[in-house]
């Protein structure tokens, strides 16, 4: 039997981004404290914020409200009946809607681009001081508000107010680089000529995927890298507050850029232009220098306690091992350089601190790390237990269009002489004579293993690829050599507002086995009726526990010798195939 939770609440936090004299008297007319509010949001209750609810009264008077004339349940209630959020990984921004009670006329209130704190909560109690004591789901920017009237089969009028929007990734979705040539000079004029200047001709100078991100935020977002006062005016929380300097403080103030961006990170790229005015928008160019062949690029909210920070040390000491300490030097120097600006980070949790799984600190932060799809990096990932008596229903299985057995891996600056025909492929000869050739060619802009190497490479001195080679094939052989045994699907269970995308579940079955899935996407459907609130996963690579299958032993150590593959030889065997007539030998430096 199906266990349900009759308790679930939507809380939703309103901030206005408007000057208006009417949205401030609408402000000052609540007496309700947003005190309670986690401490990375303070900047949004210090400029004024506003729960979606009523404790009764008249909300148009100066005066206190007094009584409990809204509500037949009690003071307190949410205005929210309705609301689904929805995140995946590979998405830029996540998307919500929600219903809200037109008691109040909120659609005359709130507009585009103003902001909307959300909490879910699977065990409620509503009141005045619990609003936030659920889950931070979001904070997201409204994209439009419309007011709906209908008659239903009663004869009855019913009227909703229905809020649509995307989360704060929306920002570097929206933000443009793209210029009219036909508008030099009023571009020259209003967005500085350094910056024009900077962003036409920034190269990376052996960057890797961290270095690289945080220049592109530098250049296009912090005002005193260029000196472009229209650049610093963009995405104002409002009018006020106003940082040291004067300006407005920013909404990109909200997002944490390093305490989730894994460094160090191996991969460093040849000398070449950031390509800003070809992306189009800030996210589709940053998302094409993370490095995406290996890496996970995403804006969400995270926890930061204990579990989130053991995940991430875990993948920063797998790096260690293919990264040189100057290196390392230069990534944290990066970050700490970014943090400095003031532009990012002023309103989330300090990275020295941290917070106890009952009571994590909720933060939104930019992801950037290597895909924990290996088996020690995906067991190291924050989990939720979820039991077979909590889900309404699932759908799971394998399929033979997962299955690749043909690696390659180009580097697109080099000649493909130098690649395959000198290092070879890699093949499963298991899976291929069961399945013919299904090829997997992945490509990537970073191929030294070090920033002295793609400096050396860029003066002209000979640089041997081969080991860089070896640890792109050699991990994307390791994670996509059983693709056609792990567990893809999806699963409804109970309000779980916690279970987040990029994260891990473990299922307990109802044949006592457990199974661990990734975790894509997320869709959390909250409804004001009893037990109706659901939560639907998209899962993948999902494997039993304890099970002798390669899933669960796929190892990646590049500390243990060899190209760092750990597979075992009873389970799978993998060849090097290479060209017959070249020759293998190193003609420099090792790429290590």
């Amino acid at each position: 039997m199906t266990t349900h939770n009759v308790n679930s609440a939507c809380e939703v936090l309103w901030v206005s981004r408007q000057d208006n004299i009417a949205i401030d008297a609408l402000f000052a007319s609540r007496v309700e404290p947003v005190d309670s509010v986690p401490g990375a949001f303070q900047t949004l209750v210090n400029y004024g914020a506003l729960w979606l609810a009523e404790r009764g009264g008249n909300i148009t008077s100066n005066q206190p409200p007094t009584g409990d004339y809204m509500y037949p349940k009690g003071a307190g209630y949410s205005d929210v009946v309705a609301c689904n959020w929805s995140k995946a990984v590979d998405g830029p921004a996540g998307v919500f809607t929600m219903q809200v009670k037109p008691r109040v006329a909120w659609d005359t209130y709130i507009k585009p681009g103003d902001v909307l704190v959300i909490f879910m909560d699977d065990d409620h109690r509503y009141g005045v001081d619990t609003r936030s004591n659920g889950t931070l789901i979001t904070m997201g920017i409204v994209d439009r508000i419309a007011r709906s009237t209908t008659v239903d089969g009663n004869g009855a009028t019913v009227e909703s107010i229905s809020i649509n929007g995307r989360d704060i990734g929306v920002i570097f979705q929206e933000t443009q680089t793209v210029f009219d040539p036909t508008l030099a000079v009023l571009d020259d004029a209003m967005l500085n000529a350094s910056y024009m200047m900077q962003t036409s001709q920034e190269q990376v100078k052996a960057l890797n995927p961290v270095e690289t991100v945080y220049r592109i935020l530098d250049l296009i977002y912090n005002q005193n890298a260029t000196g472009s006062q229209l650049i610093g005016a963009q995405w104002a929380l409002g009018s006020v507050p106003q940082d040291a300097s004067g300006r407005p403080v920013s909404l990109l103030s909200l997002i944490n850029v390093t305490e989730f961006t894994q460094r160090p990170m191996p991969g460093y790229a040849m000398v070449q232009p950031l390509g800003i005015a070809q992306a189009g928008n800030v996210w589709a160019l940053m998302e094409s220098c993370a490095n995406r062949t290996i890496n996970e690029f995403f804006i969400d909210i995270r926890d930061v306690n204990d579990a989130n920070k053991e995940s991430m040390r875990f993948q920063q000491n797998q790096a260690f091992a293919r990264v040189s300490e100057e290196d390392v030097d230069r990534q944290d120097a990066a970050a700490a350089a970014i943090r400095a600006t003031q532009v990012f980070n002023q309103s989330s949790l300090d990275p020295g601190e941290s917070s106890d799984s009952d009571n994590p600190v909720p933060v939104p932060a930019l992801i950037l790390r290597q895909k924990p799809y290996d088996y020690d990096s995906f067991m190291n990932l924050p989990f939720i237990d979820l039991d077979h008596t909590e889900v309404f229903g699932v759908e799971l299985g394998v399929a033979s269009h997962e299955v690749a057995n043909y690696f390659e891996v180009h580097f697109p600056d080099i000649p493909e002489v130098s690649q395959e025909l000198m290092w070879g492929i890699k093949l499963n000869l298991r899976s291929l004579a069961r399945f013919g050739i299904r090829r997997f060619e992945a490509e990537t802009r970073y191929p030294f293993g070090s920033s002295q190497l793609s400096t050396a490479f860029d003066q002209g001195g000979v640089v041997d690829f081969s080991k860089a080679f070896e640890f792109y094939v050699g991990l994307l052989s390791t994670w996509y050599a059983s693709n056609e045994t792990l567990l893809n699907g999806s699963m409804e269970c109970i309000f779980k507002p916690q279970i987040r995308a990029g994260t891990r579940i473990r299922y307990h079955a109802v044949d006592g086995s457990y199974f661990h899935f990734y975790v894509q996407g997320v869709n959390q459907t909250f409804s004001v009726a009893p037990g109706a609130s659901r939560t639907s996963l998209t899962i993948l690579r999902g494997f039993r526990e304890g099970g002798n299958d390669l899933a669960g032993n796929l190892i990646w150590d590049p500390a243990k010798g060899g190209d760092g593959e750990q597979i075992p030889d009873e389970l799978l065997k993998f060849v090097r195939v290479k060209r017959i007539g070249i020759n293998a030998q190193k003609t420099g430096p090792e790429d290590s």
